[in-house]
């Protein structure tokens, strides 16, 4: 049996079509590959609003990021209540989870240590999407 798998480049944004054999049965994600995905379309969007970022250290446990996930972050968005922002705080950026109650802003980081937004804090984006690589060199 062959199967038919359309690869699009992101850079260059052309389509190859790899055809071989395969073994045991179709895939039930047979019609979903045939597509492609095109991430920036899944992931991004407000294109002039959103950047990447790179998370570094684990200090975001809690929030289900990790040491060298790559995240997504949209400046146009309002945050809502349990958002992950990316906030300027004393000259560096940092990941806090953000709390609305009883009309104050609180930013908690990975401990739940928890502060009053206030002038000399700056929430910069809001983090949508956290990517992964799931395989690692050990």
């Amino acid at each position: 049996m062959s199967e038919e798998i359309n690869i699009n480049n992101i850079e260059d944004d052309s389509s190859k079509t790899i055809t071989g054999k395969t073994s045991g049965f179709p895939s039930p994600a047979g019609d979903y590959l045939a597509i492609g995905i095109d991430l920036n379309k899944e992931l991004v969007k407000q294109p002039a609003a959103t950047f990447f970022g790179k998370a570094k250290g684990n200090y975001t446990d809690n929030f289900g990021i990790y040491n060298n996930d790559i995240l997504i972050i949209d400046k146009s968005l309002q945050p809502r209540n349990n958002d992950i922002v990316v906030c300027y705080i004393d000259g560096e950026f940092t990941l806090r989870k953000i709390n609305f109650e009883k009309n104050k802003i609180f930013l908690s980081d990975n401990v739940n240590k928890k502060i009053l937004l206030n002038d000399n804090i700056i929430i910069w984006g809001v983090v949508t999407y956290s990517i992964r690589e799931l395989r690692t060199d050990n």
